[in-house]
């Protein structure tokens, strides 16, 4: 990062458009007379991208629980992947452009129900951030057969956070 003097502050903005996280920067003016220091990007520092999370959340009846998103919180575009018996098994459904992973495969006995997908541009490099600073032991990114590749670490509350590189293809 290089230090620069000037009478304007960065401001960071973000908003979504088409399900994606947009960041973008600007200089506001601070006004006559400011002289504060301000931080301004090294160009040669690089920034890993976190570009969107994403729940994943376990049900013992996903038909069930995606009837009732659709029917009470207003969830739309619900896709269903059913077994031989005509239960779903895994599914994806939208709070506008957010995508909410179900599984129906059933509730886990430890509580840990929910998992928090973090989708980035270099898992490999994220790791590296998260394995410096956690106080864990924390597994190495691996292939997955479903497409991305991920690695987990569970918060000291309890909650997982998978992050991924790439995009799960469904299942057939």
């Amino acid at each position: 990062m290089v230090r620069v003097k000037s009478s304007a502050s960065l401001r960071l903005s973000m908003r979504t458009t088409g399900g994606r996280l947009l960041r973008s920067a600007g200089l506001v003016s601070r006004g006559p007379g400011a002289d504060d220091d301000v931080a301004s990007p090294d160009p040669k520092e690089h920034r890993m991208a976190i570009e969107s999370v994403s729940p994943y959340l376990r049900y013992d009846d996903a038909d069930a629980a995606l009837d009732w998103m659709e029917r009470v919180l207003g969830f739309t575009g619900a896709v269903r992947w059913r077994d031989d018996s005509g239960r779903t098994f895994e599914a994806d459904i939208y709070a506008g452009p957010a995508k909410i992973g179900v599984s129906g495969g059933g509730m886990s006995d430890d509580g840990k129900n929910a998992i928090l997908i973090v989708h980035v541009d270099d898992v490999d490099a994220h790791f590296e951030q998260v394995r410096a600073a956690a106080d864990t032991e924390v597994a190495p990114p691996m292939d997955q057969p479903y497409g991305p590749r991920t690695f987990t670490i569970t918060d000291p509350w309890g909650y997982q956070w998978n992050f991924w590189q790439g995009e799960a293809t469904p299942p057939e």
